[in-house]
């Protein structure tokens, strides 16, 4: 269920260059907090932003997950100022398997949630998402 938010614009097609996004790795809840402003912003302007990528369910369950988690967070640059575009919520599994050890990378809500997700403003996905790991252009 949303939540009733002004919402906030943060890039159009417009304004929208075709260059790289940044990528930042926020590792600890202090660092999540505070993005909650920007992760709003993109959460309302997400067609497809639902409940389990809302900001208050996620930084309880962050809060939640034994394993190590990291929000990939996508952004025009790596400037303080720049808002952020694009966030993908993961958390890292360690697995052993035959004598054989490796992380695994799950959707952070994977588990606990119904749905999971990337949020992206709709104006700059298509470079938001390619950035995301698991894509290539190989």
């Amino acid at each position: 269920m949303r939540t009733n938010r002004t919402k906030r614009k943060i890039a159009t097609a417009d304004d929208a260059s075709e260059a790289a996004v940044h990528i930042e790795v926020i590792e600890t809840l202090a660092s999540f907090n505070r993005l909650e402003e920007n992760w709003n912003a993109v959460y309302d302007q997400d067609p497809d932003a639902q409940l389990f990528l809302s900001f208050r369910w996620l930084s309880v369950r962050l809060g939640q997950i034994p394993s190590p988690w990291i929000i990939l967070a996508a952004k025009e640059s790596d400037s303080a100022e720049t808002p952020y575009l694009g966030f993908l919520p993961l958390r890292i599994r360690f697995k052993a398997q035959e004598a054989r050890f490796h992380n695994e990378l799950n959707m952070a809500g994977n588990f606990a949630a119904d749905y999971t997700g990337i949020l992206s403003v709709p104006a700059v996905e298509h470079r938001v998402i390619p950035a995301s790991p698991g894509t290539s252009s190989r």
